[in-house]
C-alpha cells in the first residue's frame, strides 16, 4: 500500500487535509503520513526498505514537478516581461505587417512586401486609387521563393506624381492564364502597447492593432 494513495489512519487522513499542495507542504505531509503508517503496520508484516524506498521515489517525483511547474512559471514571467519591454521599445519605430497600402508623400519613395512560395517567372506589383483604378505597374519578372520588397516612387505610369494619400497595391503572378495574387506586407508605425487580455498587442494607428506574434519584421 502506498502512503501516497492512501493514509493508514484517520489522524493522517486529516493531517492529510489540512496541509497545502506546495513542494514544502508535500515533504511535510509525507512524513506525517510515513510515519503513522509506521505506527499502525502489522507487526508481523512489517514493512521492508524496498518498500520505503519506492515511497521516497514517489515522493521526488512529485516534489519533481512541483519544483519544474515553479520553475516554469518564473520562466514564464521573465518571458512575458521581456517581451513586453521589447513592445515598448517600438513605440515610434515601424513593423511590417500582412496587408496591401501604401502611402504617398511627394518627393518620397515608398516601399511594399510580397511573399514568394516557390519560384515564380512572371510577378507583377500594381497600385490602384481610391476607386480601384490602377495608377501604377510594374513588371516584376521572375522572383525566387522568400520575402520581397518592391520600392515605388509615387509616380504613375506616365511619370506624374500621384496625389499624397493611402493607395492599395497588389502583387500577381500568371498561373494558367489568370492573374494569382500573393501575399503583400505593409509598413505601419507603433504608437502604443496594448496588454489587456491574452498577449501583447501594437497600436498601429487608425484604430488598428496587431498581435506582436504576427509581426513579420521589426525596426523596418
Amino acid at each position: 500500500m502506498s502512503f501516497v494513495q492512501q493514509a493508514s489512519s484517520g489522524s493522517a487522513a486529516a493531517a492529510q487535509g489540512a496541509l497545502g499542495n506546495d513542494a514544502k507542504d508535500i515533504e511535510d505531509r509525507f512524513l506525517k503520513l510515513l510515519v503513522a503508517q509506521l505506527k499502525n503496520q502489522d507487526p508481523l508484516e512489517p514493512m521492508d526498505n524496498a518498500q520505503v524506498t519506492s515511497q521516497m521515489a514517489q515522493l521526488n517525483t512529485v516534489t519533481g514537478v512541483q519544483n519544474l511547474n515553479k520553475s516554469m512559471q518564473e520562466l514564464l514571467g521573465s518571458f512575458e516581461s521581456s517581451e513586453l519591454l521589447r513592445a515598448t521599445s517600438l513605440i515610434g519605430g515601424t513593423v511590417v505587417v500582412d496587408g496591401n497600402r501604401v502611402g504617398v508623400v511627394e518627393g518620397q519613395s515608398t516601399f511594399a512586401g510580397f511573399q514568394v512560395e516557390s519560384p515564380v517567372n512572371n510577378a507583377r506589383f500594381e497600385v490602384v486609387d481610391a476607386l480601384g483604378k490602377t495608377v501604377y505597374e510594374q513588371e516584376l519578372g521572375g522572383r525566387s521563393r522568400g520575402n520581397h520588397e518592391v520600392s515605388w516612387d509615387g509616380r504613375d505610369s506616365s511619370g506624374d506624381q500621384v496625389a499624397p494619400g493611402v493607395y492599395q497595391f497588389r502583387v500577381t503572378t500568371e498561373n494558367g492564364g489568370a492573374r494569382t495574387p500573393l501575399r503583400t506586407f505593409e509598413t505601419r508605425q507603433v504608437f502604443g502597447v496594448n496588454t489587456e487580455g491574452d498577449g501583447i498587442t501594437l497600436n498601429i494607428g487608425g484604430g488598428e492593432s496587431v498581435d506582436i506574434s504576427e509581426v513579420v519584421e521589426f525596426g523596418a
